[in-house]
């Protein structure tokens, strides 16, 4: 991304993810997901417990991740399955952020239909334990952390 119009492009990418995230977070977790800052990879200094990733495929390669500390996925996937933060097991959080991943995703599909950045999706993978980075940032890629009352989620994406 070294000319004007990749430049352009991979801004209005990361500004879908972005938009895409907090509305998903909204209307299906009833969650406000605040942007806190945008930053390259692990460059963010945060470590994660739990999160999930896609594999980008089609017009656009790479992948997208979400991310984020235990207390803050349980919280998120209880919201969206009814339950008490308490209640959800950490593999039922990993699964639902994959999930997730899934909404976030495919809204942002959705809006980049007809950009160079459109892409097709594949299955996403959940994960337990601590990870630094859950994509490889890469030339382009970036990690944006958001404030969900309190914690710290974050989504992440690598493409080219």
């Amino acid at each position: 991304m070294t000319d004007g119009t990749s430049d352009e492009m991979g801004r209005r990418f990361f500004e879908v993810l972005e938009q895409s995230a907090v509305e998903t977070l909204r209307t299906m977790a009833m969650i406000e997901a605040t942007c806190v800052r945008q930053c390259r990879g692990s460059e963010c200094g945060l470590g994660w417990d739990v999160g999930a990733r896609m594999a980008l495929a089609g017009e656009s390669k790479g992948c997208i991740g979400v991310a984020a500390d235990m207390s803050c996925a349980k919280k998120i996937v209880g919201r969206i399955v009814g339950q008490e933060t308490a209640e959800v097991a950490d593999d039922d959080a990993s699964a639902g952020l994959a999930e997730v991943l899934n909404m976030i995703a495919g809204s942002a599909k959705t809006r980049l239909v007809g950009t160079p950045y459109h892409f097709e999706l594949t299955i996403p993978e959940p994960w337990v334990g601590r990870r630094e980075a859950v994509c490889d940032a890469g030339e382009g890629g970036r990690t944006i952390v958001f404030d969900v009352e309190g914690a710290p989620f974050a989504i992440c994406a690598a493409v080219g």
